[in-house]
């Protein structure tokens, strides 16, 4: 059965940066597989367009380019703030801070979760940018099913 906008679909696949070969940032595996409906938005729309007429039991590679993807990094959604406006995980206290920490914040009114990228004893610069951002995007799929 060949895959069309609405058909369910279950598939495995590999996610690299640095091309085909390079390392893997996010993997589904089949202990585990991803089964989606083509066509609702639950992963990139040019990854969707991707599984449209083929069916279970193909393998392929494809490359999504950055501007369809995370699109280019914004340098607006980097954040200079007080340490005191920006919230670690629960139980957590300023000593916990730390480059690749996960933080929440409110800005505007709206709450908001970015990337410690640096910090010293005031304040804290906060990357709320998609790690995947700035990045073409390698992917390795197998479909496993087609309903």
């Amino acid at each position: 059965m060949k895959i069309t906008t609405g058909s369910r679909v279950t598939l495995i696949y590999q996610l690299m940066v640095d091309g085909y070969d390079g390392e893997v940032w996010e993997e589904v595996t089949a202990d585990e597989p991803l089964t989606l409906t083509v066509g609702e938005g639950e992963m990139l729309p040019k990854f969707e367009e991707s599984l449209l007429n083929r069916e279970a039991g193909h393998r392929y590679r494809i490359m999504i380019p950055c501007d369809d993807a995370y699109g280019p990094e914004n340098p607006d959604a980097i954040f200079e703030l007080p340490k005191s406006a920006v919230s670690l995980e629960e139980g957590a206290d300023d000593e916990d801070f730390m480059e690749g920490e996960v933080v929440s914040f409110t800005y505007e009114g709206r709450d908001l979760y970015g990337i410690v990228t640096r910090y010293d004893l005031q304040h804290v610069e906060v990357d709320c940018n998609h790690p995947f951002s700035d990045e073409d995007l390698y992917f390795n799929i197998t479909i496993l099913n087609v309903e």
